[in-house]
């Protein structure tokens, strides 16, 4: 005989009864349709495989699948972003007169970079191209007379070689001349003293080399070992009751370097005390 059906209750549908309302029998209880089956997600490392319908769960969650520390993030899973611990510690340069330390994994920085001495005293390059400048010296003959005459900085280049200087990968020339001019009878009576040197706008330590010395030059954190510096003198004695002594100073840095600074001075101070001098920075 044919069973007699009749809806009994009504399901939501779910994964072990096809449809929304299942019947069941009124004589023998027996229910009409088909469980649908479970709709399985497979497991993550964040969850088990489950299923999407009724969340039954089969198994366990995978393993995470780690992404190691650096100084940037912590140890995390790539698959879900958990973390475990803390980001490392940088590693750290240590800190020049270009740059602030930076980290050489990630290349974060800190803090500033270094004070040159020049800045850090106050110290400023006050000479300009092409202008006169009053420059009074002891007299050579007889210390008891001062001569005054002028100094101007002049033909001022940058270039990577010419025909008596090489180019050097990494480096490159940088020129002035200083241009020294007596003309009164102290001068012409008992001579004239000029005074150059070379020193260097970051570094306090800086012990000018002698010229034709080769020498080294830390720059952005690299040492460059070939560095020089040379001076001609282009002019020098009377002419026409005029004494010209004219010097050309050419050096060789690391490319773009702005640290050296021809300085003139004199040994005689001026009305306030302070020695005369002036600073030409090479850039």
């Amino acid at each position: 005989a044919n069973s007699n059906w009749r809806i009994v209750w009504k399901f939501v549908q779910d994964c072990y009864y096809k449809g929304t309302t299942p019947e069941t029998c009124a004589k023998c209880g027996k229910i009409q349709g088909e469980a649908l089956g479970h709709t399985w997600v497979e497991a993550t490392c964040a969850e088990p495989k489950h299923c999407s319908v009724c969340q039954e769960i089969d198994g366990e969650p995978l393993e995470h699948t780690w992404v190691e520390a650096t100084c940037a993030e912590p140890r995390h899973c790539e698959i879900c972003n958990a973390t475990d611990g803390e980001p490392l510690e940088h590693t750290l340069t240590e800190a020049n007169f270009q740059q602030p330390a930076t980290c050489e994994v990630c290349g974060e920085t800190v803090g500033e970079p270094l004070k040159g001495f020049f800045e850090e005293n106050g110290f400023e390059c006050n000479a300009e191209l092409d202008t006169p400048y009053t420059y009074t010296a002891s007299c050579t003959n007889n210390s008891d007379y001062t001569t005054t005459g002028k100094v101007t900085f002049s033909d001022h280049e940058v270039f990577q070689s010419d025909e008596t200087h090489e180019a050097l990968d990494g480096y490159e020339w940088q020129t002035v001349t200083v241009t020294f001019v007596f003309d009164d009878d102290n001068a012409y009576e008992n001579g004239y003293r000029t005074r150059i040197h070379i020193t260097d706008y970051y570094s306090k330590d800086f012990e000018s080399p002698s010229f034709g010395e080769i020498h080294t030059i830390n720059y952005n954190g690299v040492d460059y070992n070939e560095c020089l510096q040379e001076y001609e003198k282009l002019e020098s004695g009377w002419v026409d009751d005029i004494a010209t002594e004219k010097y050309q100073i050419i050096v060789r840095v690391p490319e773009g370097y702005d640290g050296r600074v021809i300085y003139v001075y004199s040994d005689i101070t001026d009305n306030d005390g302070n020695r005369i001098e002036y600073l030409f920075r090479l850039k």
